[in-house]
């Protein structure tokens, strides 16, 4: 009798579900995790402080609303945790009240690093081991373009401008009056004008038409509006632009033909491969799921006949003797499978496949 076991190459794989590789890949990064420590930072950080202020203003507007025009925030909520998150991997560092602030654990914080780690190594292993993938996302990106980031820049340059100014403006300045002169060389009492006030300087520029135009006539609350603005449209940007950049062909389109010079990479594949390693998760399983498309397509005629084979294998248990039961145990177990999947291919029970696992 010959086992007739599903090659792994010819085996249609799973994006998610109980077989799926996401499933997968989050239990690798589960065990990865135990007895792993998180490195906090006594340093609070802006943004992280901004998301927990508009996360408890929103809240707070919410509650106060009446019952019938409350909304359901809590994808808002889904978001700002994260952004922040995103922000805390990529540079590596966070304060441990601010995390709890946005309800972020320690674990959690370490299982996203560590499945990112994960979905990372796996794509790559896999541009390695199968040139195929790199073929479908070059078919892929064709279509594709690349993602119009000016205006995201230019809201971040002026977004970068109003919190140095007020920072500035947030430190009280001294300022000691110089006693001006009373009298002239001949004697005669000098006669000044009225010295405007910061306000009337405001008001003045306000109607001129140039409250922008010097920074001297910006006042702290001119940069605390301006600043609360600017969040807003970055933030409304940088959605638009994520949403644009996630479609498989603009993303792969990317991969392949962004212009920005990549350090220490001296070939395309390099570049390739860096670029995969420095994407959020979001775009990451975005690139896991066209791998599986592109193997399952690919793979199509050979899955649906190595299934045919299978299901012609799965004959009722009561016809198999202990010795057939022994060899196909142990035919799956010399193609690497686990129990689990030498259970779903022959139909066996758990207590059959664990016997016969060890003889």
């Amino acid at each position: 009798m010959q086992a007739t076991f599903q090659n792994q190459q010819h085996k249609h794989i799973f994006f998610s579900g109980p077989k799926g590789i996401k499933t997968e890949l989050e239990d690798n990064a589960m065990l990865n995790i135990k007895n792993e420590k998180f490195l906090f930072s006594e340093e609070k950080d802006d943004y992280i402080g901004q998301l927990i202020l508009d996360q408890k203003n929103l809240t707070e507007w919410n509650l106060n609303q009446e019952p019938d025009k409350q909304r359901n925030v809590s994808k808002i909520i889904n978001n700002n945790r994260a952004d922040a998150i995103y922000y805390i991997l990529k540079h590596r560092s966070a304060n441990e009240n601010q995390i709890r602030a946005l309800d972020i654990s320690e674990t959690e914080l370490l299982f996203e690093q560590a499945f990112l780690d994960e979905l990372v190594n796996y794509l790559i292993s896999q541009l390695n081991e199968n040139r195929l993938f790199k073929i479908g996302c070059v078919w892929t990106a064709k279509g594709g373009h690349l993602v119009n980031y000016s205006k995201l820049n230019r809201i971040s340059d002026d977004l970068d401008f109003y919190c140095r100014i007020e920072k500035d403006l947030a430190i009280p300045k001294l300022k000691k009056k110089v006693p001006r002169e009373k009298y002239n060389m001949a004697g005669e009492v000098i006669e000044y004008d009225l010295e405007e006030s910061p306000e009337e300087k405001r008001l003045k520029a306000m109607k001129s038409g140039n409250i922008n135009s010097s920074v001297e006539t910006l006042t702290l609350y001119d940069c605390i509006d301006k600043i609360r603005e600017l969040r807003n449209q970055y933030r409304a940007e940088i959605y638009k632009t994520s949403a644009e950049k996630s479609i498989p062909m603009n993303l792969c389109y990317f991969l392949l033909n962004d212009p920005m010079p990549i350090k220490d990479c001296r070939t395309k594949d390099e570049a390739f491969r860096y670029r995969i390693s420095k994407l959020r998760k979001s775009n990451l399983l975005v690139l896991l799921r066209l791998f599986c498309n592109i193997h399952n397509q690919t793979y199509k005629t050979e899955i649906e006949n190595a299934q045919k084979k299978m299901n012609n294998m799965k004959r009722s248990i009561k016809e198999y003797s202990a010795e057939e039961k022994r060899f196909l145990v142990q035919a799956g177990k010399s193609y690497r499978l686990k129990q689990k999947e030498v259970i779903a291919q022959t139909g066996f029970g758990r207590t059959i496949v664990q016997k016969y696992w060890q003889l």
